[in-house]
């Protein structure tokens, strides 16, 4: 108990004086979706989703908008997964894409998340 105490202190001390600021993993996750990389924004949605729902569903909800395509079907299968109905209105849009990957994916995510 007092090591892991003296570890917590140390820790304390490190990020006062270092001006280190942990982010934690949503966090990370959160600026992970900012980047450049598709790929990376990819991960970020994945790994989003193993996470509390409430914590990311503002962040999916925003995934579902990227501009890259890989991105937005991840962001499906995360609204799946966690059940996020409020990814309704989206999901009932990419209905009417003409890509049919965007429409299956759609209402494969539809049936999970009840809507």
């Amino acid at each position: 108990m007092r090591r892991h105490r003296l570890a917590l202190i140390s820790a304390a001390a490190l990020v006062l004086l270092c001006g280190f600021e942990w982010e934690g993993p949503l966090g990370r996750l959160l600026r992970d979706l900012e980047a450049s990389d598709p790929s990376v924004r990819v991960l970020a949605v994945h790994r989003l989703a193993e996470l509390p729902t409430r914590e990311v569903e503002p962040a999916i909800l925003r995934a579902l908008a990227d501009a890259t395509l890989e991105v937005r079907i991840e962001a499906t299968h995360a609204a799946a997964r966690l059940r996020l109905g409020s990814a309704t209105p989206v999901l009932l849009e990419w209905l009417d894409d003409p890509d049919e990957t965007v429409r299956e994916e759609a209402a494969r995510a539809l049936g999970a998340t009840g809507g």
